[in-house]
């Protein structure tokens, strides 16, 4: 039986289809209708900030969904325990931590008891809030994943940013199979070692945190008026588009073996080379 995420990722190329109708039209008006072009340039950056969004809620739904369908609640990693509880007693207070987390230690071994389903809400990022780095660090941390940008860092995604948008394309083919081929079952099965993923601490911001907030920026001045003017050329969307699509990729194999790595999973097996 086929896992949520590897439906998710067999699907997401088809729910790109929007941006790149969008990205061919401006190709195809940009030299008879500039005014019309500058339109498309400038909705086509809301909707690659937009797909990033849905993306971030669909893989943590999906891994969810598959945590759900594989095993009880006494066997996720407890990290995942830790931010589902965390729903029923608020957030830490700042003072009484020691109390605070002995309630929550308590409700989770009570659920052990039991098999618990759990909901993405409690991993998600509030509404409303744009897909910034900081929020997407989030996620990845009420998975039990820190520093989820410094695995990034200095590993084969970076290339992308030396790479033409042509490049980026063949390259995220590779990526969905290997992807596609991660999550046939639960467990997954990833090798970080193949990806050159490690846990890296670097120093300031890396190329993914500066991509994201430049997106992001360029999507608030487009959508709340900041900005009448184009500033985006048909080239550097099909760049950024295909940067996005990569690192959706990337997250989604993160994300499913650091969830197989974590020791308190007694499901997961990761292969290690």
């Amino acid at each position: 039986m086929s896992t949520f995420l590897q439906e998710y990722i067999s699907s997401l190329e088809d729910r790109w289809k929007e941006v790149d109708v969008i990205i061919d039209r401006a190709k195809a008006v940009k030299e008879v209708d500039f005014a019309f072009y500058n339109a498309i340039c400038r909705s086509a950056s809301i909707l690659i900030v937009a797909h990033l969004e849905g993306f971030v809620k669909d893989l943590t739904k999906c891994i969810v969904s598959d945590l759900n369908r594989s095993g009880a609640f006494v066997d996720f990693p407890i990290a995942v325990k830790r931010t589902y509880c965390s729903k029923y007693l608020g957030s830490a207070p700042d003072k009484e931590l020691k109390a605070y987390y002995k309630k929550l230690d308590a409700l989770i071994v009570k659920l052990d008891e039991f098999d618990c389903k759990i909901t993405p809400e409690p991993f998600l990022f509030p509404r409303n809030k744009n897909p910034s780095a900081n929020m997407l660090t989030t996620v990845f941390e009420n998975f039990g994943v820190s520093n989820v940008f410094g695995y990034l860092h200095d590993s084969k995604f970076d290339d992308a940013f030396a790479m033409s948008a042509s490049e980026i394309k063949e390259r995220n083919l590779e990526l969905k199979e290997a992807v596609v081929r991660a999550s046939e079952n639960y467990p997954y099965v990833v090798s970080f070692e193949e990806l050159g993923f490690d846990k890296r601490n670097p120093k300031g911001r890396t190329l993914w945190e500066e991509f994201i907030e430049q997106i992001n920026q360029r999507r608030h001045s487009v959508a709340h008026g900041a900005d009448f003017d184009n500033a985006d050329d048909v080239s550097d969307l099909e760049a950024r588009k295909a940067k996005v699509e990569l690192l959706q990729y990337g997250l989604s194999i993160l994300m499913a073996g650091s969830i197989c790595r974590s020791d308190s999973s007694r499901l997961c097996a990761v292969e290690q080379e």
